[in-house]
């Protein structure tokens, strides 16, 4: 699903608490000259990607 806006509330304060930082979130980074190849299979199926970074 999508975040709500009550997900961005509570990642917010969770990180002012100093509990989550945004380089927990980075979960996968991804090469853009492979992207195509990979996309299904490790982006839309990937029940373990929180969020990615794209390479250019």
């Amino acid at each position: 699903r999508n975040a709500t806006e009550e997900d961005f509330a509570k990642v917010g304060r969770l990180m002012t608490e100093g509990k989550v930082t945004a380089r927990m979130m980075l979960t996968h980074r991804y090469d853009f000259k492979s992207l195509a190849e990979i996309y299904e299979s490790d982006v839309i199926n990937n029940r373990q990607l929180i969020k990615g970074v794209i390479h250019f």
